[in-house]
C-alpha cells in the first residue's frame, strides 16, 4: 500500500532524530548505548522503506528538500574508519547500516535534483542554467575544463579564477557568496578558496588564452581596485623626499622610479597606478604606513593593500590591521625601525 504523506513526514521526522542523536553520542561523546535505542533500532527499517517509496513514487519537491536536509553520514563514516577495529560486531553492524540508510536516502535526493536540472545537471546550484553553461563550454571547448565542467589535469587555480570571474563579471552576478558557487562546481576546500587568490602579472600571461575567450569580461577588476589612491596631503616635494629615502634605506625596490612612487597618490605623469615593492618584512609596512598616514587616510589598509607588495607578493589585507595590534603591544613600539620612524615624521611634519 502506498505511503501517505503524512506517513512519510512522521517516519523522516523520527529518523532524523534517531540518525542526529546516535552521530552526537558516538562522534562527539564517543559513547554509544544500543539499549537506549531499543524502540528505534526495531523501527528505523521500516522508516526508511516508507520514506523511500514516498520519495521515488510522487518525486515531491517540498518533501525532497527536506529530506535533502538529513544530510550525509561523513561523521559516522570517519568514525567507523578510524575505530573499525575496537568496535564490537554488534556496533559495527548497526552503525553500518545507518550509514547505508542515509547515503540511499541521500542517493536519491541527488538523483531527483540532477533529474529536475535537465541539461545542466553537471553544474552546481546557482550555476545550472544555460548562460552559465554557454560561458563554460568556452572553457571546455579550450580545454580547460571537461565535458562535466570539471578542470583538467594541468588547469590550476589561477586558470580557474580567471574562468570564474569572466562569468561572475559578464553575467553580473551579486559579489556576495559568487566565488563560493564555483568552489562548489571545482570541489575546493577552504584551503584551496577562489576569493583571496591574487593573479599576478606573470599567471595572467600564462593563462592569456582564457582571457581571451571571454573578451566582454573587463579582467581589470580582478585584483584591486583601481581608483584607490594615498591623499596628496602634503604636496609632490614632501613626497619625493618620501620616495628618495625609502629607496635610499632599502625599503622600496631599487628599480622602483619617483614617477612609480606619485602614481599611488595619483600625481605625476603616470596614467596608471603602479604596485610598489615592499622589500622589508611585511610588519615593517605596517609599522610605517600607521606612522606615515593613519592621520590622513579613512580606509588605510585598503590602500596599504592595492599600492604595496611584499618582494613582488601580494598581502594579505586581513592580517594588516591585526598586525598592528601585535605591534603596538611590544613595550618597544614607540622605538622600532628609527628610520621609518624618521621618515614618516619628515613627510608629515616637513
Amino acid at each position: 500500500m502506498l505511503s501517505t504523506r503524512q506517513e512519510a513526514v512522521i517516519c523522516l521526522a523520527k529518523f532524523n532524530k534517531f540518525a542526529k542523536q546516535i552521530i552526537y553520542n558516538v562522534c562527539a561523546l564517543g559513547e554509544l548505548r544500543l539499549s537506549d535505542y531499543a524502540l528505534e533500532l526495531m523501527e528505523y527499517e521500516d522508516w526508511i522503506d516508507i520514506i523511500k517509496e514516498y520519495a521515488i513514487t510522487t518525486s515531491c519537491p517540498i518533501f525532497i528538500e527536506n529530506l535533502n536536509r538529513l544530510g550525509t553520514p561523513m561523521l559516522l563514516e570517519t568514525y567507523l574508519s578510524d575505530n573499525d577495529a575496537s568496535l564490537p560486531d554488534n556496533y559495527r553492524a548497526v552503525l553500518q547500516s545507518i550509514v547505508s540508510a542515509m547515503n540511499d536516502l541521500q542517493e536519491i535526493c541527488t538523483q531527483f535534483i540532477n533529474e529536475s536540472k535537465g541539461d545542466y545537471s553537471d553544474l552546481a546550484d546557482g550555476l545550472d542554467n544555460p548562460d552559465v553553461a554557454d560561458l563554460l563550454s568556452r572553457a571546455v571547448n579550450a580545454g580547460f575544463l571537461t565535458s562535466k565542467y570539471q578542470p583538467k589535469g594541468d588547469t590550476d587555480r589561477p586558470a580557474l579564477k580567471l574562468i570564474a570571474f569572466a562569468v561572475i563579471d559578464i553575467l553580473h552576478f551579486a559579489p556576495r557568496h559568487s566565488w563560493a558557487l564555483f568552489e562548489r562546481q571545482w570541489n575546493l576546500d577552504e584551503s584551496n578558496r577562489l576569493a583571496p587568490l591574487f593573479i599576478s602579472d606573470r599567471q595572467f600571461n600564462i593563462n592569456k588564452q582564457i582571457v581571451k575567450l571571454y573578451p566582454e569580461a573587463d579582467f581589470d577588476k580582478l585584483n584591486t581596485p583601481k581608483d584607490v589612491y594615498f591623499t596628496n596631503k602634503y604636496g609632490l616635494g614632501r613626497i619625493k623626499n618620501m620616495f628618495v629615502a625609502l629607496k635610499r634605506e632599502g625599503y622600496i625596490a631599487k628599480e622602483t622610479t619617483v614617477e612609480d612612487f606619485y602614481s599611488i597618490f595619483n600625481v605625476g605623469k603616470e596614467n596608471m597606478r603602479k604596485i610598489i615593492s615592499w622589500q622589508k618584512e611585511q610588519w615593517t609596512l605596517v609599522y610605517f604606513a600607521n606612522l606615515a598616514f593613519s592621520q590622513s587616510e579613512r580606509e588605510l589598509w585598503l590602500k596599504v593593500f592595492s599600492c604595496f607588495t611584499i618582494n613582488g607578493n601580494p598581502l594579505n589585507r586581513g592580517s594588516l590591521k591585526t598586525c598592528l595590534v601585535a605591534l603596538k603591544k611590544k613595550p618597544n613600539f614607540n622605538t622600532l625601525e628609527p628610520k621609518l620612524r624618521k621618515i614618516a615624521s619628515d613627510y608629515i611634519y616637513g
